[in-house]
């Protein structure tokens, strides 16, 4: 009886040895997919990145990190709809309390490409998103400083914006009613 005990509690420790194993080699195949993406970023290399990149997230399909990396290059890349698909992906699929800090980066990098594409009005959505976030998660670094000053810039912006549409259409008036009354103020008059 207790030679059984032995053994089966031997076997649980083998399992447990092998899923070890597993994780450790997992861990590497994954670190190696992902020095692969990095290494072809840095080589302008995109096909080797793409390739790096989708193998780390096909290792780890339920993480956030090989997307970001994924989004970080394409909008390296240029391809800001492709970035902004990813960085969504990445905050949607990390982890809570995992990858809180790659959550944050999504967020961020969501902003910045919305304002890239010059969309102010969603841009300052999601960086007031990635401030709520950030500062409900404050065991992580953040740049909350520079969401806040780009907050700023694009309410300022929309201000300028706001006080010229108004500017255009006094200008606008003014030129409608100078074509119909013959322009009104010309020229001549005698010292």
């Amino acid at each position: 009886m207790r030679f059984l005990a032995v053994l089966a509690a031997l076997s649980g420790m083998t399992t447990l040895a092998h899923a070890q194993q597993n994780r450790r080699e997992e861990t590497t195949a994954y670190t190696r997919a992902v020095k692969r993406g990095h290494d072809g970023v840095r080589q302008n290399d995109w096909q080797a990145a793409t390739d790096g990149y989708g193998e780390a997230a096909s290792l780890r399909p339920r993480s956030g990190e090989p997307v970001l990396f994924q989004a970080m290059m394409l909008r390296a890349r240029g391809d800001l709809a492709g970035a902004l698909a990813r960085f969504r992906e990445a905050s949607r699929v990390s982890q809570a309390g995992q990858e809180d800090a790659t959550r944050a980066k999504a967020l961020m990098g969501v902003a910045m490409v919305l304002e890239a594409q010059r969309q102010m009005p969603q841009a300052r959505t999601a960086y007031q998103e990635y401030v709520s976030f950030a500062e409900s998660h404050t065991s992580i670094p953040t740049f909350v400083a520079v969401a806040r000053a780009r907050i700023q810039m694009i309410d300022r912006v929309d201000e300028l914006e706001q006080t010229y549409r108004q500017v255009r259409e006094r200008i606008a008036e003014r030129e409608r009613e100078n074509r119909r009354g013959g322009g009104g103020g010309g020229g001549g008059g005698g010292n």
